[in-house]
């Protein structure tokens, strides 16, 4: 899955933390809750002042240049590849603290000094960073609606949107769960994507799972983004929302959508669900045929209800006309609105350069943020 992945994830969980904890006080006054409902991260400074962003108007900002900086990636957060190797997050920028597959040690409990020119991942864009140690304590405070300005002066972190859900929630991992993919998109390299790569077994995932209880959960709940590849191919995928669900995580899959209206249908009472478009590979009719089969679902089924869902169109170079009217259309769904399914727009990387977007004119970059 080509993208900047989990860029919506937090949303995700602050639909979640309102819907079901709709009964209860929350530190986020109610306006700016709603006013906040799109974004993921917060940037800030010093003096506590912040501005939100979705991960998409940082990248078409190109906001995302924290080297230098101090990060959690490794003490809130595990990325773990297609191979099952562990780092801190898909930056690597961690080292690697061994194979999910095999053998998992030194889990890091201190910050690590960010060495990347650029942050690529959407994930890692919203774990907890600080231009100084310092200022670590600023990104776990919540802050209020007079400390949010248009205008950021000076930025010296970074912190996730809603504090109070990840309070619940502290760890995240990010796990691409294989290469395995009916799509060959054009800027997907055969490292991400292929079409021949055996599924991960059963008995491989429970053992990772063991290995990353051990060493990383140790009895702590988190979240669980899924990508790949695909990951709803794995003939095994289901059970294995199934088991992480009943052992009190939560869920996330970031999926192109391809498989069944049912499918989809039946796992969004379970998991979270981003979808995807590539307008390479896509079907239109198959894909708003999906969105119609959750909408219906959530309307009936109470969990679906709380499971957040959000679309995502990848955007190629000199296709924003295009996207645009694909946009439009799913935004016309009965019920779309409803259900505050989120729609928004990616850039696009390189595919032989994991941390540079393709190139795109100004104009298109600043269209694709404003409906990011």
């Amino acid at each position: 899955m080509r993208a900047p992945s989990s860029g919506d994830f937090l949303f995700g969980l602050r639909y979640f933390g309102k819907v079901k904890n709709s009964d209860a006080a929350t530190p986020v006054q109610p306006d700016l809750e709603l006013a906040l409902r799109d974004k993921s991260l917060f940037i800030g400074n010093s003096a506590g002042q912040v501005k939100a962003y979705t991960v998409e108007e940082v990248l078409s900002n190109k906001l995302n240049v924290w080297n230098g900086w101090y990060c959690a990636i490794g003490v809130e957060n595990l990325h773990v590849s297609a191979d099952g190797n562990v780092s801190g997050g898909a930056c690597r920028n961690s080292g690697f603290f061994g194979n999910a597959y095999h053998f998992i040690e030194n889990i890091p409990t201190e910050w690590y000094q960010c060495r990347k020119p650029t942050c690529f991942c959407g994930g890692d864009m919203q774990v907890r960073k600080a231009k100084s140690l310092s200022l670590k304590e600023m990104t776990y405070r919540d802050p209020d609606a007079d400390s949010i300005v248009d205008d950021l002066k000076d930025p010296a972190f970074v912190a996730p949107v809603h504090q109070s859900i990840h309070k619940q929630y502290p760890l995240s991992i990010s796990w691409d769960l294989g290469r395995r993919c009916n799509y060959s998109c054009s800027y997907c390299p055969p490292i991400v994507s292929n079409k021949f790569e055996a599924f991960k077994t059963w008995g491989s995932l429970m053992y990772a799972y063991e290995e990353i209880s051990r060493t990383f959960l140790k009895n702590r709940k988190s979240k669980f983004t899924f990508t790949g590849g695909e990951p709803t191919l794995n003939p095994k995928y289901m059970d294995f929302v199934n088991f992480l669900k009943d052992e009190g995580h939560i869920i996330h899959t970031t999926t192109n959508g391809s498989r069944s209206a049912e499918y989809f249908s039946e796992l969004i009472e379970k998991s979270f669900i981003g979808l995807s478009y590539h307008l390479e590979f896509a079907i239109k009719d198959h894909f708003e045929g999906v969105l119609r089969a959750i909408i219906q679902k959530k309307n009936i089924h109470q969990e679906a209800k709380n499971n957040w869902c959000g679309v995502r169109i990848m955007v190629p170079p000199n296709r924003f006309a295009e996207a645009k009217d694909l946009y439009d259309s799913f935004k016309g769904i009965d019920g779309f609105r409803d259900h505050e399914i989120m729609l928004s727009m990616s850039p696009l990387f390189e595919a032989d350069k994991t941390q540079e977007l393709i190139k795109y004119s100004e104009e298109e970059l600043r269209d694709i943020g404003r409906l990011g």
